[in-house]
């Protein structure tokens, strides 16, 4: 599955103690690729040949930058990997919460 060209929402509700979260982890570039992946997908996409390529034009930054961001994010368990299936899963609001530990989960 391709990214889309058109969001398929055109907005986030995000957990208000995510957010803070991430700008004291200085995780503010990984959570923006987080984001536009998840505004831009299905919640599930494929490593596909010049994918970080587009990416890094639509974000503004390198390819490589965006290769780190992934990787970050993998590590975190915000994007789950398949080495089989060659497919990216992006984790759910509610899911990132239980990973950092967040109780309220009241949105902005």
């Amino acid at each position: 599955m391709k990214l889309l060209k058109r969001p398929r929402q055109n907005n986030l509700v995000i957990p208000v103690n995510l957010a803070v979260n991430v700008v004291r982890k200085k995780l503010i570039s990984q959570f923006k690729l987080f984001a536009y992946l998840k505004i831009h997908s299905s919640g599930i996409f494929e490593n596909e040949y010049g994918l970080a390529g587009k990416l890094a034009l639509e974000l503004k930054v390198s390819r490589n930058t965006i290769k780190n961001w992934i990787s970050c994010l993998i590590q975190l368990d915000w994007i789950g990997y398949d080495r089989i299936t060659n497919l990216y899963y992006i984790r759910s609001f509610d899911r990132l919460c239980k990973l950092e530990d967040i109780k309220s989960k009241y949105g902005v």
